[in-house]
């Protein structure tokens, strides 16, 4: 009898999730369909469905309306005060990330002057200037670095957005290069201890720190050419932007060509 209920629930819970899995295809279809007829078919979707309802991959209307480059529909949703934050998809991005990730560079705008968040990482810790940055988008590169977009997070690979920017125009290369490099992390010298991190030499801005290390990774960038060794304590010096000096308690030396 008890096994017998078991069965019971087991195909109960079953029949649940299938039927939770066939109603959010269902709606996918539906708010697809919604957007992409239009501002009127998406006003009248809105009137059964409100605009903070969680899609497949935990995905919001805005995320599809950016997808499909549907500019009046997303001017529509930031009208009714969505939230613009709100990250979904397969890297789990905001709205605005996605927009650069499609080049849906009017899309992108209005988020950023609506006050999208641009800091927000996404799964693999890029913000919306990283993603700008591996692709070399100029004018977004401008644009999000003056309404405030941080040049100093790193993604999970320790790269900040100056990491990614691509070498294959060497004018271009280093003009946004100069754009993107990280703020100086002090004008003095300061302390600073990182454990098990990597951290790239060339983020550093002009000036002079001082870092108490505990078995750090350096992470050189091979087309950067420099070399190190791990040490415990060492003082950084950036001279200018292609030689870096250093003097270390334990004599590592730190080379840039």
């Amino acid at each position: 009898m008890f096994r017998a209920k078991k069965i019971l629930l087991l195909l109960f819970f079953i029949l649940l999730n299938f039927n939770l899995k066939a109603d959010n295809t269902s709606m996918e279809t539906e708010v697809l369909k919604a957007v992409n007829t239009g501002v009127k078919a998406t006003e009248d979707f809105l009137t059964k469905v409100p605009t903070y309802y969680i899609y497949e991959y935990d995905k919001t209307i805005l995320h599809y309306a950016v997808e499909l480059d549907k500019y009046e529909v997303v001017q529509l949703l930031v009208s009714k005060n969505i939230e613009l934050n709100r990250q979904g998809g397969v890297f789990y991005q905001t709205a605005l990330q996605d927009a650069i990730f499609y080049e849906h560079f009017r899309i992108a705008r209005l988020l950023i002057n609506s006050g999208t968040n641009l800091n927000i990482q996404n799964i693999d810790g890029e913000t919306a200037l990283h993603i700008a940055a591996r692709n070399a988008y100029s004018d977004m590169i401008n644009l999000l670095i003056q309404n405030g977009a941080s040049k100093n997070i790193f993604n999970l690979n320790a790269q900040t957005p100056y990491d990614l920017v691509p070498n294959f125009s060497t004018s271009n290369t280093k003009e946004l290069q100069k754009l993107l490099r990280p703020d100086s992390i002090s004008n003095d010298s300061e302390n600073r201890r990182i454990s098990n991190s990597a951290f790239p030499l060339d983020t550093l801005g002009y000036g002079q720190a001082t870092f108490t290390l505990d078995q750090m990774n350096f992470d050189t960038m091979p087309k950067r050419g420099q070399t190190s060794s791990r040490s415990k304590s060492i003082d950084v010096i950036i001279v200018d932007e292609d030689t870096e000096a250093a003097n270390s308690k334990i004599g590592d030396v730190l080379k840039s060509n």
